[in-house]
C-alpha cells in the first residue's frame, strides 16, 4: 500500500499542496523554509499524529487545516480546527471504519517516518530496535546470563581469596596431626610412677641385704637364739631370691624423650594445623573453581543459543547482525559503519518495520549524495515501497519543487 495522492492545505507552512507520486522516490526539493518539511509532516500527521511533536499544526492565518491521503485501499482525511484534529478513514467502497487510528497504527511502524533516526539512536535503542524487527526477546536469558555472571563474580571473588589464605601459609615439613600435650603428661607420670616403684623395690633390696648381714653378725653373737636367727635368714634370703629375680626383670623407661617431645610439641602442633588448614582451603578452591566453570558453562550455553537464534533470523540487509553490544554491520559496529552503510540499513529497517503502508519518510535528504539517491531509491524499487525525501535545493532529480508553501514545478526526474 502506497500514496496515490497527497492533499494538504493550510498545514504549518503549507498554503496548498497536492502531489500525485510518480515511481518510487519522491524528492521534495525548495529552499529553507520554503514548506519541504511540512509535505512529510503532512503524511506523519495524518497517519499518526501521536507520533508527531507539532503543537500547531494550523497554518498562521487559517482557521482550518486539512490532510488527504489515498492509499488505494484506503483514503484518510485529518482536519485541525481550533477544538482539536478529527480522523476519518473508509475504504474503497467508502465506508467509513469506526476505529480509524487503530486502522492506521496497524499499517506502520515507528521508523516509518524517519529511517534515519535508526542511525541517530544509541547502542541500546538499536538494539532493542533490532530484536523487535528479527522477532528476538532475550529478555530471559539476559537476566538468566546476569545472574549467573554475578554468581561467577563472587564465586571469583572467594576464588582470590581462597587463594590468598592458600598462599599466606607455608607449605612446610612437619607432622600432620596434633599431639596431646596432657596426653603426654599423662604418659610422663605413667613412667615416673613406675620408675619411682622400681626405685622402692631397689631401696628394699638394699635393706634386706643389710639387714641380712645383721642377722648373720648377731647369728654368731647369739647362738642360742640361732633357731630363730636361721629360720630368718632363711626367710631374708627366699625373699631375696625373689626381689632379684623380679629386679633382673626390671627396665627403666626412657623420660628424656617424653620430656623433649613436650617442649617441640607445640611447634609441631602449629605445623600439623597449618597444613590441615592449607589442606582444607585447596579442597574449597578446588570446589570454588569448578562452580565457576560449571557458571562459566552456563553463560556459554545461553550465548551459544543467543548466537544460534540470531544467525538464525532474517535481517532486512546482508550482513546485518548483533551481540549484546549492540548492531553489527559486516562484523563492525554499526556506529562506526561509514554514512553509506548507515542509511542503507536504517532505510532497510524502515522498509523492514513497514511491510503494510509501503510508505518511508527521509528529512535528512540533504545529507545524500548521488550515490546514495541512487541506492535509496534502488532499494525503494526492489522493496516495492515509496520514499518520501526532503532535500534542500531545485536539482533536477527533485520530483516536487515547494517554494511558499505551494507547488512551484511537479515532475522533474
Amino acid at each position: 500500500m502506497k500514496i496515490i495522492k497527497l492533499a494538504s492545505s493550510n498545514i504549518k507552512k503549507l498554503h496548498a499542496v497536492e502531489i500525485q507520486p510518480d515511481g518510487s522516490l519522491v524528492i521534495i526539493g525548495g529552499k529553507n523554509d520554503a514548506g519541504k518539511s511540512s509535505v512529510l509532516d503532512s503524511i506523519q500527521m495524518a497517519l499518526d499524529l501521536a507520533g508527531c511533536d507539532i503543537p500547531v499544526p494550523i497554518r498562521t492565518g487559517a482557521k482550518r487545516g486539512e490532510i488527504n491521503i489515498d492509499l488505494g485501499d484506503l483514503k484518510v482525511k485529518r482536519t485541525f480546527t481550533a477544538s482539536g484534529s478529527q480522523l476519518v478513514v473508509t475504504n474503497k467502497e467508502g465506508l467509513v471504519h469506526k476505529s480509524p487510528q487503530a486502522i492506521l497504527d496497524a499499517l506502520t511502524g515507528k521508523l516509518s517516518f524517519d529511517p534515519l533516526e535508526f542511525a541517530r539512536m544509541n547502542n541500546k535503542e538499536q538494539l532493542e530496535t533490532a530484536k523487535e524487527l528479527v522477532g528476538l526477546d532475550f529478555t530471559k536469558d539476559d537476566m538468566e546470563r546476569k545472574i549467573f555472571y554475578d554468581e561467577r563474580t563472587q564465586v571469583n571473588r572467594e576464588i582470590k581469596a581462597l587463594e590468598g589464605r592458600v598462599a599466606a601459609i607455608p607449605d612446610v615439613e612437619g607432622p600432620s596431626e596434633e599431639k596431646s600435650v596432657l596426653d603426654l603428661t599423662e604418659e610422663m607420670d605413667r613412667r615416673g610412677q613406675v620408675n619411682r616403684s622400681n626405685e622402692e623395690k631397689r631401696m628394699v633390696l638394699k635393706s634386706a641385704t643389710k639387714t641380712l648381714e645383721i642377722a648373720e653378725v648377731a647369728l654368731e653373737e647369739l647362738r642360742e637364739r640361732a633357731k630363730i636367727a636361721a629360720n630368718n635368714v632363711l626367710i631374708l634370703q627366699d625373699k631375696r631370691r625373689t626381689m632379684e629375680e623380679e629386679i633382673g626383670t626390671l627396665s627403666d623407661l626412657d623420660t628424656e624423650s617424653v620430656k623433649e617431645e613436650i617442649r617441640t610439641v607445640e611447634a609441631n602442633n602449629q605445623k600439623a594445623r597449618d597444613k590441615k588448614q592449607r589442606t582444607d582451603l585447596k579442597i574449597q578452591l578446588k570446589t570454588k573453581n569448578t562452580e565457576a566453570d560449571n557458571l562459566t558453562s552456563k553463560m556459554e550455553e545461553i550465548d551459544q543459543r543467543k548466537a544460534m537464534l540470531i544467525s538464525a533470523a532474517q535481517f532486512p540487509v546482508e550482513g546485518m547482525s548483533f551481540d549484546e553490544n549492540g548492531v553489527l554491520y559486516n562484523g563492525v559496529p554499526f556506529k562506526q559503519e561509514g554514512m553509506a552503510g548507515q542509511i542503507r540499513v536504517s532505510v532497510a529497517m524502515g522498509l523492514a518495520m513497514n511491510p503494510k503502508l509501503k510508505v518511508v519518510l527521509i528529512r535528512d535528504g540533504s545529507l545524500l549524495d548521488a550515490d546514495n539517491l541512487a541506492m535509496v531509491a534502488k532499494m525503494a524499487d526492489e522493496a516495492g515501497a515509496q520514499i518520501w525525501l526532503e532535500k534542500v535545493g531545485e536539482g533536477k532529480e527533485s520530483f516536487v519543487i515547494i517554494e511558499d508553501g505551494m507547488v512551484k514545478e511537479e515532475g522533474s526526474k
